[in-house]
C-alpha cells in the first residue's frame, strides 16, 4: 500500500478482473492507513471480504463504496471520516454500522441489503441518521427488518427516500422533510402499507411510488400540487379519484388493480387531458 499513498482514488472491481487468486478471495482489507490522500474508494464483488481494518485512518475520504460483499456484516470505524460525502454500502449483508452520527458532511447514504449469505440478517434500525443534516439522498433497499419510519426528522435538505423492500406498514415521521422530491415505498413480499397518508406535508414532492401495496383508495394526495409521477401498480384500487388537485401530474400507472368500467372512463379522459396512464385491469 505504501506506493500508493499519492493517489487520492482508488477503484477494485474484483469480481471480473483477473487477479490472483488469494485476492478474489480476499478475506480483508490492511494498511488503509498508509493512504492518507484518499478521497474516493470503490469496492465491488470482494464477496470473501470480511474485515476493513484502519479505516478511521482515510480523514481526507469522501466518497466510499463497498458493493457486493456479502460476508461483510458489519461496518465500524466511520466516526473520523468527517469529510465523507457519499457512502454506498449497497449489495451487503451488513446488519451492524456505527459512527453515523459523526458524518454531518454526508449527502448520500445507500444501504442495501444482498440475499447472497445463507446467516444474514438485514438491519431494523440505523442509529444516527437524526446529526446527518446535510443528507440528500437516503435509502435502505432490501432491509426488511425495518419496520417504520424514523429518526429522519433532522433530514431537512432529503430529497430521495427510498424505502422499497422493508416491512413498513404505515406512512410515519415524514413531516419535516418538505424537499423530499422523490419517494419510493415498494414492500418486501406480503407486506405493505393499506392507505396513503403522512404526505400532507411533502408539498415539493414529484414522484411517488408505492407499488404491490395493499392501497384500496387513493387519498391523502390533495397537498402533492406538484406531483409529476404516480406509481401505484399491483394494489386494490377499483376506483379512480382524489386526483383532482394534481395539476401537473403527467404519469399514472394503475397496472394490475381492479379498476371499475367507470373509472377506466376517467382514466380516457385523463389521456385526452395529456396526461399518460397505464392500466392493465384485472378482475379479482
Amino acid at each position: 500500500m505504501k506506493k500508493l499513498k499519492k493517489y487520492t482514488k482508488i477503484f477494485v472491481k474484483v469480481g471480473t478482473l483477473k487477479l490472483p487468486a488469494e485476492v478474489e478471495s480476499l478475506t480483508e482489507i490492511e494498511g488503509l492507513d498508509e493512504l492518507i490522500n484518499l478521497e474516493g474508494l470503490h469496492l465491488w464483488s470482494a464477496e470473501n471480504l470480511r474485515r476493513i481494518e484502519n479505516l478511521d485512518e482515510l480523514a481526507n475520504l469522501e466518497d466510499l463504496a463497498i458493493n457486493g460483499s456479502v460476508n461483510l456484516k458489519k461496518i465500524e470505524n466511520l466516526e473520523n471520516l468527517t469529510k465523507l460525502k457519499s457512502l454506498d454500502l449497497g449489495g451487503n449483508c451488513i446488519s451492524e454500522i456505527e459512527g453515523l452520527e459523526n458524518l454531518k458532511n454526508l449527502e448520500i447514504l445507500r444501504f442495501g441489503y444482498s440475499f447472497g449469505s445463507d446467516d444474514g440478517n438485514p438491519i431494523g434500525e440505523i442509529k444516527g441518521l437524526d446529526s446527518l443534516i446535510n443528507l440528500k439522498e437516503l435509502s435502505f433497499v432490501h432491509n426488511y427488518n425495518i419496520t417504520e419510519i424514523k429518526g429522519l426528522e433532522n433530514l431537512k435538505k432529503l430529497e430521495i427516500l427510498d424505502l422499497n423492500g422493508t416491512n413498513i406498514s404505515e406512512i410515519k415521521g415524514l413531516e419535516n422533510l418538505i424537499n423530499l422530491k422523490k419517494f419510493y415505498l415498494v414492500p418486501f413480499y406480503g407486506s405493505g402499507i393499506t392507505k396513503i397518508k403522512g404526505l400532507e406535508n411533502l408539498t415539493n414532492l414529484k414522484e411517488l411510488w408505492l407499488e404491490g401495496n395493499k392501497i384500496e383508495e387513493i387519498e391523502g394526495l390533495d397537498n402533492l400540487k406538484n406531483l409529476e409521477l404516480l406509481y401505484l401498480y399491483s394494489n386494490k384500487i377499483s376506483e379512480v379519484k382524489g386526483l383532482e388537485n394534481l395539476k401537473k401530474l403527467n404519469y399514472l400507472n394503475l397496472d394490475s388493480n381492479p379498476i371499475s368500467p367507470n373509472s377506466l372512463k376517467i382514466l380516457e379522459n385523463m389521456k385526452k387531458e395529456g396526461i399518460e396512464t397505464s392500466c392493465w385491469n384485472y378482475k379479482e
